[in-house]
């Protein structure tokens, strides 16, 4: 059976009583609200670091992702060049 809309009015008048709010929560509320002078710069600088870390992790990755390319290409070389001296050297 749904409550009509006046007796829930009347249920929720009694149930719900105001409630002055404490010294401590107007505080805090009070602290929230504030902004200091310059404080909307500090996220354009975290994008900033961000963007600048993310440039330097992507060219030291790249860095070192050369480097094992050449110390792999090198020690192809040195293996190609081990089986040719094997291949060209005179049996005896």
């Amino acid at each position: 059976m749904p409550i009509d809309r006046r007796q829930l009015e009347d249920w929720l008048s009694r149930a719900m009583t105001p409630v002055e709010p404490s010294a401590r929560f107007i505080r805090r509320l009070r602290g929230g609200l504030v902004t200091y002078r310059g404080s909307g710069l500090l996220l354009e600088w975290k994008i900033i670091a961000a963007v600048v870390t993310l440039i330097l992790l992507t060219a030291a990755s790249l860095g070192l992702t050369l480097r094992i390319l050449l110390g792999l290409l090198g020690l192809f070389g040195i293996i190609q060049r081990s089986r040719r001296r094997r291949s060209t050297s005179p049996t005896a």
